[in-house]
């Protein structure tokens, strides 16, 4: 039996969750506060294996209440709610490091996140990550973009053209894409100008993780530098997903695992930026001394923090 608890006032979700009819409580054991004081009260009390909150509370933010959750109990899977109307409540759900739901929202539809983001945290790294995680203040937020594309290639209709279409809409993410796609990384013989052309060349999954990537290191431009490249880090990045894509082509002759091992390349640095924005003093400090010492820097970045960004940016990318 699992051990939730939901915050915030009376609702259908919560009547709903205490139906028999609903099935609900032969999984999980539900407890129910109203306030954010009557909240942390019940985790001192015990441990959660998730709490459910509303963005708005009487006394204080659903965010600031998570936040609170995630130092007391980083193990809890945390999931913050807000009205599908209410675009400002719902913008200040966005680049936390808490699972996020829309309202109107079924007992179905809790229940199907909270699964899932058990199944996550069942490889969580060790209490060293967790504790770091509650640190992470700055989380890059998917763009609309992303979510766009996403939807797309859901679709029965998807095409390179479409989703060129979309990426066209956003002019420095298409500065972005078509500077990849015509990088010499790529060894095209051509110029490509459009973006539909970029995405026919990268892929579409590629192209995906791509806007998410961009869209990060954009706004990582405005945050303190701490003594690494931003540049030749998003360089590293695009190498990395390429030599990954290849070597996966060579073993399976198959575009999929190709697509994901790409993908994958592309993300595995983002844990760097996670630590140069949310903790620049001692992460620069591991940078400096992984050059002084001429050792690699994540075995400084645990013997400093803790963990090191590979473990961070697992982390969070599953969140």
């Amino acid at each position: 039996m699992k051990h939730v608890l939901c915050v915030g006032e009376e609702q259908p979700l919560w009547q709903e969750l205490r139906s028999p009819s609903a099935g609900f409580s032969r999984e999980w054991k539900v407890e129910f506060a109203q306030t954010g004081p009557e909240a942390l009260a019940w985790a001192e009390r015990g441990d959660f294996d998730a709490v459910v909150a509303d963005v708005q509370l009487i006394d204080m933010g659903g965010v600031a209440l998570l936040d609170e959750i995630m130092q007391r109990q980083p193990k809890a899977f945390r999931i913050i709610l807000s009205e599908q109307g209410d675009l400002e409540s719902t913008v200040r759900c966005i680049g936390k490091a808490h699972h996020h739901l829309l309202k109107p929202c079924d007992v179905a539809m809790l229940l199907s996140a909270l699964n899932q983001g058990l199944r996550l945290c069942s490889w969580t790294p060790g209490p060293n990550v967790q504790k770091l995680v509650g640190k992470m203040r700055w989380v890059p937020s998917p763009p609309n973009l992303y979510f766009r594309i996403a939807m797309e290639m859901e679709s029965d209709s998807a095409s390179v053209e479409t989703i060129g279409q979309i990426i066209a809409q956003d002019p420095p993410i298409t500065a972005k894409v078509l500077q990849l796609a015509n990088s010499a990384v790529f060894g095209l013989q051509l110029q490509v100008t459009q973006p539909a052309e970029a995405v026919a060349y990268l892929g579409l999954e590629a192209t995906r993780t791509l806007v998410l990537l961009a869209h990060t290191f954009s706004e990582f431009e405005g945050l303190p530098r701490v003594g690494f490249s931003v540049d030749e880090l998003w360089f590293h990045s695009v190498l990395v997903g390429q030599f990954a894509r290849q070597i996966a082509l060579l073993e399976q002759h198959e575009s999929d695992p190709g697509e994901q091992a790409y993908a994958a390349g592309l993300l595995h640095d983002l844990g760097k930026i996670l630590f140069a924005a949310n903790l620049p003093v001692p992460f620069g400090q591991s940078v400096a001394t992984a050059r002084l010492e001429q050792i690699s820097l994540h075995e400084v970045e645990t013997r400093i923090l803790g963990a090191n960004h590979a473990e961070m940016g697992a982390c969070l990318l599953a969140i």
